[in-house]
């Protein structure tokens, strides 16, 4: 059908911007980049488009292209809340602390109220050091959020590292209370009960795994 709309109307951009969608879904990521290009060759501010474009390049490993399209999104929309989760995150698993932490500040001088670029910021600075930061962000995004079990994991990770081990053990069971089967926060309470009792050796707790919108 939407191939068929093409022909019909060969400068339909939702119809290619759609198109490249599934293409994408089926791994034909050639044909994929192919029409997101056509539909913001006949639609120049396509914010959306732009986004798409940005998870296939990801996909493919092209880390600059997704950032550049990611960064379009933004400037098009700066409302553009997955853009800016994606780019942070990406960045931040690339190592690329500095430029996750700027752009996430960049995308809540937009969002302020949103908790997930909050919490991706958080995740960030802890990984930086920057704990008392960290932890800052970690309570704006619960605040806003306060049901998440995953933030409190993550604060609860930060003061696990930070070794406020009450805070820490108090987080991890706000998070199983919330959601008992999550692992992650099962596993780094019984770690941390470990360190607390005497002789305990030090482990690293692990974060609850950040997930880029797709």
């Amino acid at each position: 059908l939407l191939e068929r709309a093409i022909q019909i109307r060969p400068d339909f951009a939702a119809a290619w911007m759609n198109l490249g969608i599934v293409q994408s879904s089926l791994g034909m990521q050639s044909e994929a980049e192919r029409s997101y290009r056509m539909a913001i060759q006949h639609r120049s501010k396509y914010p959306d488009c732009y986004y798409n474009l940005g998870n296939l390049y990801l996909k493919q490993g092209r880390y600059e292209e997704a950032y550049r399209a990611w960064r379009n999104a933004t400037r098009q929309r700066p409302s553009h809340l997955s853009s800016w989760n994606n780019l942070v995150i990406m960045l931040d698993q690339r190592g690329l602390l500095a430029e996750a932490e700027r752009a996430a500040l960049q995308g809540l001088a937009q969002l302020g109220q949103e908790p997930s670029l909050h919490f991706n910021l958080a995740n960030t600075l802890g990984k930086a050091g920057k704990y008392r930061r960290s932890e800052h962000h970690f309570l704006r995004a619960l605040a806003l959020s306060p049901d998440n079990p995953s933030y409190h994991t993550n604060l609860g990770v930060l003061y696990h590292r930070w070794k406020k081990f009450d805070k820490a053990e108090e987080s991890y069971r706000r998070a199983l209370q919330l959601n008992p089967d999550l692992r992650s926060a099962q596993e780094n309470l019984e770690m941390l009960l470990q360190q607390k009792r005497p002789q305990g050796t030090a482990a690293k707790p692990r974060d609850t795994k950040r997930n880029r919108r797709t």
